[in-house]
C-alpha cells in the first residue's frame, strides 16, 4: 500500500513539475505576444503543426479568416481571428462550435505555446 502511495505521489509531483501554465511562463519572464505580433505571424495564411494532450496535427489558416484542421483521426473546418491580443478559433465540430481565444507565448526559435483562458497549456506549436 505504501509503495502504491509513494508511486502515485511521485507521479503527481512529476506531472505538477512538468505542467506548463501561464504563471510558469510569466515566472520565466516571458510575455504574451501582442496584437501586432500575432497579426504579423498569421499574415499570409500560415500552416501550423501542433501537439496537445489530446491530439497532434496541422492547422491551415487561410487569408480570408477560414481555417482547416487535421489531427490524424479527424478533420474540421472553421474560422479564426486575432482579437484583443489573442488568437480566437471556432470550429464546426470541435468544442461544439464554440469560439475560444488563446494567449500565445513564444518560447523559442519557432516554438510557441497556446494558453487556454483558464491559464493551462492548450498546445505547443510551430509554423511550417
Amino acid at each position: 500500500m505504501i509503495k502504491k502511495m509513494l508511486a502515485f505521489f511521485s507521479l503527481f509531483l512529476l506531472l505538477v513539475a512538468c505542467a506548463t501554465t501561464e504563471k510558469k511562463l510569466q515566472d520565466e519572464n516571458l510575455k504574451p505576444l501582442s496584437q501586432s505580433e500575432l497579426e504579423a505571424l498569421y499574415e499570409g495564411g500560415p500552416t501550423v503543426s501542433f501537439r496537445s494532450a489530446k491530439a497532434t496535427g496541422t492547422v491551415i489558416y487561410h487569408t480570408d479568416g477560414k481555417s482547416d484542421i487535421n489531427w490524424g483521426r479527424g478533420t474540421d473546418t472553421g474560422s479564426y481571428n486575432i482579437r484583443d491580443g489573442k488568437i480566437c478559433t471556432q470550429w464546426t465540430k470541435i468544442r461544439d462550435g464554440k469560439e475560444e481565444c488563446f494567449t500565445i507565448y513564444k518560447v523559442g526559435d519557432n516554438k510557441y505555446k497556446a494558453i487556454d483562458p483558464n491559464g493551462s497549456l492548450n498546445s505547443d506549436f510551430s509554423f511550417k
